[in-house]
């Protein structure tokens, strides 16, 4: 299975490359939409993206039954796809260089993440002991793990209310790429270190 994501992700990728640039290009034409996700093209790259990452849509679903359960707060009103919903996004993920340390002695590689509710790419390195994360990238590198998630869902990460083991378990978080890179950046994302000045109650949860 990871060598046919693998494969069709390298067939793809140009593809979703080409698209992306193309949508770019269309802001700059028309400055009331926003990169990526910000716009209403989105819904055409998703459709893209679910044949090269199979399944990867129903992470949606389990975002709308968690707010239903409470495990997600409820789905507000607020337009997902303006500026200050953008600037908020990019933000807690370049939030994530300072939450996510490497162990000394631990593998780490890079992996990209991928937002479904806008569409917005992420990639995360290794830099030092932490991760350096780039917003608003193009794509995943070949052979990253790629992560399919929310925006909501790496909130909840951020502040605490949701642990990475208990969103996967949910469904609000999928990974594909090779396996024992996936189990690397699972406990990547365990690892994060939420705040002590968070309001939320910091959940602590082991990746095996």
């Amino acid at each position: 299975m990871d060598m046919l994501i693998n494969q069709a992700g390298k067939t793809l990728r140009g593809a979703i490359a080409a698209f992306t640039t193309a949508l770019i290009a269309s802001v700059a034409l028309a400055p009331n939409t926003f990169a990526c996700g910000f716009h209403s093209e989105a819904t055409l790259m998703v459709g893209l993206l679910n044949h090269v990452y199979p399944k990867s849509l129903y992470v949606r679903t389990a975002v709308w039954q968690a707010e239903d359960t409470g495990v997600l707060p409820r789905r507000s009103r607020e337009s997902s796809k303006n500026l200050f919903a953008y600037h908020r996004t990019a933000a807690q993920l370049k939030s994530l260089e300072n939450v996510t340390p490497i162990s000394s002695g631990d593998a780490a590689y890079p992996f990209a993440i991928l937002l479904l509710d806008s569409v917005l790419w992420t990639r995360v390195t290794p830099f030092d002991d932490r991760y350096s994360v780039s917003v608003h990238v193009d794509g995943p590198a070949e052979d990253d793990v790629v992560v399919v998630t929310h925006g909501k869902v790496i909130g909840a990460l951020l502040d605490g209310s949701l642990g990475a083991a208990t969103a996967e378990a949910h469904g609000l978080v999928r990974f594909y790429g090779p396996a024992d890179r996936q189990d690397i950046v699972r406990r990547a994302l365990a690892g994060i270190v939420v705040p002590v000045n968070t309001n939320r109650s910091v959940q602590t949860e082991s990746v095996n």
